[in-house]
């Protein structure tokens, strides 16, 4: 192999291994949360009150512009979509970004029945989705249990897939619940084994330099 390939392959392996922009998003939101969490309770109620069809909460705006890239905003859906995570996230706080646990295993371990959850997936269509995923929010809220919100993020995003993902969320759910194994200990994410480097990094770099334009 020649020095000029083997840079290129080598290239092309650290580009695949890095973050998606909309990872790094959903890394400084997870953050602008916490600090919300435990800094401006009343910034996070208003989340949590958040109009998905309306989107004139200001903690939204100033968080979306500060950390989603303009080219993952260009349309009502999108906004609302981001909207979306963001309302979920504030409901769930201070258990709202749990890094490598997916939907489908926090719902068995919010004792959720397979039942249940096959009903919420092929009864939610696109449009209904944001408002079905802040009801799964605040269900999880109640057993303190959190989740991955990267997958979610596409799939709030591509309509075309979402029913796809949602059929795959009800059949994730079974094979969860049927399987006997131990569930992570829960753990602040800050902290959790399953966060990246890159992750820590975004989420401990938002929660320093939070406080400015709030």
């Amino acid at each position: 192999m020649t020095p000029t390939s083997f840079r290129s392959r080598a290239a092309g392996a650290a580009a695949a291994a890095l973050p998606r922009p909309t990872d790094d998003a959903v890394a400084k939101f997870a953050g602008t949360v916490h600090k919300l969490h435990r800094m401006n309770p009343a910034d996070l109620a208003e989340l949590r009150r958040m109009n998905l069809d309306e989107l004139d909460t200001p903690a939204f705006w100033r968080t979306a512009m500060r950390h989603v890239p303009a080219e993952f905003r260009t349309s009502d859906r999108e906004d609302r979509a981001w909207a979306a995570i963001l309302c979920g996230m504030a409901h769930l706080a201070p258990e709202h970004y749990k890094p490598n646990v997916p939907l489908s295993r926090a719902l068995v371990k919010a004792n959720v029945s397979t039942e249940r959850v096959m009903t919420l997936a092929y009864a939610t269509t696109h449009e209904n989705l944001p408002a079905q995923l802040i009801r799964i929010c605040q269900l999880l809220k109640t057993q303190g249990v959190g989740f991955d919100w990267r997958p979610i993020v596409d799939m709030l995003r591509d309509p075309e897939n979402a029913r796809r993902q949602l059929s795959q969320l009800a059949r994730d759910h079974a094979v969860e619940g049927d399987r006997p194994h131990e569930h992570a200990r829960s753990q602040d994410y800050l902290t959790s084994g399953d966060l990246s480097a890159h992750e820590a990094a975004a989420i401990a770099s938002e929660d320093e330099t939070f406080g400015d334009g709030w």
